[in-house]
């Protein structure tokens, strides 16, 4: 089974997500505090983490960063998602595999995730 961390400091979008993806048969993994997710990707090493930029008190930018720069964890498929509208200006700031921007339709986040997994699964 696939595994996604999911990660936002909005309790409610994490309920929403956990239970459309976990529908869609993933296991699925959810953290609300930003400072927890590079411990998380090394204990539950996610296929995916889906991953918010405004995370109160730590920003997913530096997270991606962080993530994609440790040898252990660097081919981690991650996508941003975020209210952020600017999605070129996200992805020249860290090296996610993709960005969706909020409010997003959750089909177009299952095909993003699985189009991105599926990618990534073919470099491995």
């Amino acid at each position: 089974m696939k595994k996604i961390l999911v990660v936002d400091d909005n309790k409610d979008i994490l309920v929403v997500v956990q239970l459309v993806l976990e529908l869609r048969g993933y296991d699925v993994k959810t953290i609300w505090q930003g400072e927890q997710t590079i411990q998380a990707v090394k204990d539950f090493t996610p296929d995916v983490v889906l991953l918010d930029i405004y995370l109160g008190t730590t920003n997913g930018i530096e997270i991606c960063n962080e993530i994609k720069s440790n040898p252990e964890t660097k081919n981690t498929c991650i996508i941003m998602f975020s209210a952020h509208g600017k999605t070129e200006e996200v992805l020249n700031q860290c090296p996610a595999n993709a960005f969706i921007a909020k409010p997003f339709d959750v089909n177009e986040l299952a095909e993003v995730i699985n189009r991105e997994m599926d990618s990534v699964n073919d470099l491995k």
